[in-house]
């Protein structure tokens, strides 16, 4: 499975795979926040059969601006991020 890169591929198919609860059926994007070194997102979704999912859920993917993306890279952003959810999170209440 790929790894959305912007907000364009979290389409109804990639949402499918990745959550494994059904068909997504429909993807509605809404932004969230003013994005300094990210783009998130609410996404409305459908789903078929009907609430086989969660009805809304946010998602976080790079900067679609490159400026954005260069400084995350230059201050290791995208890197301390992904750290803290691989090594930390666990042990946060």
């Amino acid at each position: 499975m790929t790894i959305p890169t912007g907000v364009d591929d979290l389409t109804a198919e990639w949402l499918t795979g990745a959550l494994d609860l059904g068909r997504v059926t429909s993807v509605a994007a809404s932004p969230i926040g003013t994005g300094q070194v990210a783009d998130s997102v609410r996404l409305e979704l459908g789903w078929d059969p009907a609430g086989a999912g969660p009805d809304t859920l946010v998602a976080k993917v790079t900067a679609a601006s490159d400026a954005s993306r260069q400084a995350a890279v230059a201050t290791r952003t995208y890197e301390v991020e992904v750290g803290f959810y691989t090594d930390l999170a666990r042990t946060v209440g």
